[in-house]
């Protein structure tokens, strides 16, 4: 169905114990996840269902495009590659700067 296909992504979250320092609780406070504290990360997986990158990790506030700009995972797209993600990601603008595409999929 995407033939050219590199990979889909998607954010991860991993609940975490209340950090006792309101700045890191701030930091990991996440709405998406009812009110809890995570840490979040982005992982891409290919066609075939092999994790072929995984970013660094970040608290819960941090959003979907967030990763996909500071993450690194940009310096992994190449030309005419195709990204799958759910609709929620917004990265269309990001990967046609570097002549790449995206397709959303359904969650």
């Amino acid at each position: 169905m995407y033939p050219k296909c590199r990979v889909t992504i998607d954010c991860s979250e991993v609940f975490t114990e209340t950090p006792t320092a309101l700045d890191v609780a701030a930091a990991l406070w996440s709405e998406y996840t009812e009110q809890h504290h995570t840490i979040k990360f982005l992982v891409a997986i290919t066609p075939r269902g092999a994790v072929s990158w995984v970013s660094p990790v970040y608290g819960g506030r941090a959003s979907d495009i967030h990763f996909v700009r500071e993450s690194g995972f940009l310096n992994q797209i190449e030309r005419n590659d195709l990204v799958l993600a759910y609709r929620g990601f917004k990265i269309r603008e990001e990967l046609l700067t570097m002549g790449a595409h995206h397709a959303n999929v359904c969650q």
